[in-house]
């Protein structure tokens, strides 16, 4: 009987699906309990190839095909044809504990939770991606979620991947696959919508790959922030603070600016507010945990512009379009 089905969408993953399948052959699980499911884009690199030699190999994996090649989608695929009582979600761009899925049973068998996942443990392979992965632990960048903060532990409104009941899953709509980005922010929100509670263990270890260059991880971003405004629409869920500022900040940039050149007093305000931004932008890289080397924790400060301006277009633009 299988008990667990893993679902991991992937799309071109070459760089990171073979330590990403290693790292789920050596999970701790008892192999006749699981199954995992790959369901791929249709991807045009090597993963495709990789994925094909591992499902030869081990009868418990299998792929499946996502033509839309979007991420809630490709959940929706596995979770429909997975044939376990739980569903675990994993990611191509994360490594596991050889416990990871034995510790999602567990918890969410001793709490009774709806779903549960763990703390987002970034890492980066090369320099540039180390420093990106810093910014995951930057309150400046990201707002210092629950989910970044390795030992939290308890009730929480939205985790990394997540695991939970396949059966509830289907109850309450699967994923909204309208939401190309964000898929997990709103399925969790109806989640908690509908009364159901959401568990964060830091006994669930992972490391997260990030983006390995800013224009990637500025695409990343702007989806996320493009996103946003349809959960709140879909929803009509309060906007937190944290989630605007990045676009009022844009919006900030390109009035004051128009304004500056009009108006001398306008320049002072402008430069004034864009030196108090650097400021903190510039202290909260210096005081970074993650980095030891000074230069890297300049380039930090780019990174946290990066994150905000991307986020920011990207939030213009779905409140814009819709």
């Amino acid at each position: 009987m299988i008990e667990v089905s893993v679902v991991v969408p992937v799309l071109n993953e070459e760089k990171y699906i073979e330590d990403c399948i290693n790292s789920i052959v050596k999970q701790d699980y008892v192999k006749e309990q699981l199954e995992v499911l790959f369901v791929d884009g249709l991807s045009t690199d090597g993963t495709r190839k990789m994925l094909k030699k591992a499902e030869e190999q081990y009868g418990w994996i299998r792929i499946l095909d996502n033509d839309k090649k979007l991420i809630p989608s490709a959940m929706n695929i596995g979770i429909l044809a997975a044939k376990g009582i739980y569903i675990v979600r994993m990611d191509a761009h994360t490594e596991y504990s050889t416990d990871y899925i034995s510790k999602c049973i567990d918890v969410i068998k001793n709490t009774n939770a709806d779903n549960v996942g763990g703390p987002v443990l970034a890492k980066g392979k090369t320099r540039k991606q180390r420093i990106i992965a810093a910014a995951y632990y930057s309150p400046f960048a990201l707002g210092a979620g629950n989910q970044y903060k390795e030992n939290f532990e308890g009730y929480v409104d939205t985790v990394f991947l997540g695991c939970y009941k396949k059966k509830f899953a289907e109850n309450i709509g699967l994923y909204d696959e309208t939401m190309a980005r964000n898929e997990d922010d709103e399925f969790n929100y109806r989640i908690v919508k509908q009364g159901g509670k959401i568990y964060m263990s830091p006994a669930i270890r992972t490391v997260y790959y990030p983006r390995s260059s800013f224009v990637s991880l500025a695409r990343q971003y702007f989806g996320y922030g493009e996103g946003k405004p349809k959960v709140l629409h879909k929803h009509g869920k309060p906007t937190r603070l944290r989630q605007v500022i990045p676009m009022l900040f844009v919006v900030f940039l390109v009035l004051g600016a128009i304004g500056s050149v009009l108006s001398r007093y306008v320049q002072i305000w402008y430069c004034s507010i864009l030196m108090l931004y650097l400021f903190f932008d510039l202290g909260f890289s210096l005081k970074n945990r993650k980095l030891d080397n000074m230069t890297d924790k300049i380039v930090l400060v780019w990174t946290h512009i990066v994150i905000h301006v991307s986020y920011g277009c990207g939030y213009i633009k779905g409140l814009i379009v819709g």
